[in-house]
């Protein structure tokens, strides 16, 4: 396995089960490993079940030589997902469970990735929950669980999670502030808790899901206060998807004055990224604001609909010429004459 021979790997464990070799789990979850990543998946699942049946009519796993473990199941899952049979790694995640094992935290976070493949929204807020009654991190698999909801169009759903790490994250800042005053007070040095330097709400997938469940809900002016509040209130600095997003739902309600908002804050966000990359000449480079080409076309499709084609037409234009972004605008309202 070491030197990566896994087909051989798993024709020497076949070879030894034929031969009436006894094995014991941890050998099996080798080779369950091996057959996994050499095309052999089918037959590892295979074999995973016939472990399953086997530990059954020993009497329970805890009497068994070859009753599965975490490890079983890990060596699969990952697999799994790699070649997109996720109706089956949800079957085996459920199945772990039968099995009186306690999924890890990227168990979950695959079982949620499928549900977001899948469009099982319910499934995978259930999911998320069962992470946090465990007080497992949870902030990338709050945005995965919301991006399910979306795509089962459980939109209401989706930004009930975002409500709820919004108020997790306020009661952690309480606490965080709580802590801090409490040391000011007996004069011990001031420290960070694990639990306030993990915040999953301070994460721009999450608004960006958030952002995308207004629009199909029709909630353009909430999407617009949110993306105004990202900086100021939660520290979170938007990009490209961020805007693209809230302005394709300023675009579907038809109100000028909201994408006139959205712009303020798009020429905002640029002025303060390029000032902060000016300021960081030696220090360690910060990752550029590139728009991407949806968040131009929903700048040239918004100026469309709005009634100001000359503005579309020139910024068709500049995008064609691939000038700078920032160059793109004179003023956040340049004159069409």
């Amino acid at each position: 396995m070491k030197l990566g021979r896994r087909l051989e790997a798993w024709r020497l464990l076949r070879r030894a089960r034929a031969r009436g070799v006894e094995l014991i789990t941890l050998e099996l979850n080798i080779g369950l490993g091996a057959a996994a990543r050499c095309g052999q998946l089918s037959h590892a699942l295979a074999l995973l079940q016939e472990m399953r049946r086997v530990s059954r009519t020993s009497g329970g796993t805890s009497l068994s030589r070859i009753a599965p473990d975490v490890g079983s199941y890990d060596a699969l899952l990952f697999p799994l997902a790699s070649a997109g049979r996720f109706s089956e790694l949800l079957r085996l995640f459920d199945e772990m469970q039968e099995d009186g094992l306690a999924p890890i935290e990227p168990h979950y976070i695959l079982a949620l990735r499928a549900c977001a493949e899948q469009g099982l929204g319910m499934r995978a807020a259930t999911i998320l929950l069962r992470m946090q009654a465990r007080g497992m991190r949870y902030g990338r698999a709050a945005a995965v669980a919301m991006v399910a909801c979306n795509r089962a169009r459980t939109y209401e759903t989706s930004l009930d999670i975002f409500r709820a790490l919004q108020r997790d994250s306020a009661d952690r800042q309480r606490h965080a502030r709580g802590t801090a005053l409490s040391g000011e007070l007996d004069g011990s040095p001031a420290t960070t808790s694990p639990e306030a330097l993990h915040n999953p709400f301070r994460s721009v997938a999450v608004f960006n899901v958030a952002i995308q469940a207004m629009r199909k809900q029709g909630l353009a002016e909430e999407a617009v206060e949110l993306v105004r509040a990202m900086r100021r209130e939660f520290a979170v600095a938007p990009d490209h998807v961020t805007f693209g997003t809230a302005l394709a739902a300023c675009r579907e309600v038809g109100e000028p004055a909201l994408l006139t908002m959205i712009l303020e804050a798009l020429f905002q966000e640029v002025e303060l990224q390029t000032a902060g990359r000016a300021s960081q000449k030696n220090g360690p480079p910060l990752s550029p604001f590139l728009p991407s080409d949806e968040m131009h076309a929903e700048l040239i499709g918004s100026f469309g609909r709005f009634g100001e084609p000359r503005r579309a037409l020139r910024l068709f234009a500049q995008v064609h010429r691939k000038q700078h972004f920032r160059h793109m605008f004179i003023s956040p309202f340049p004159s069409l004459c």
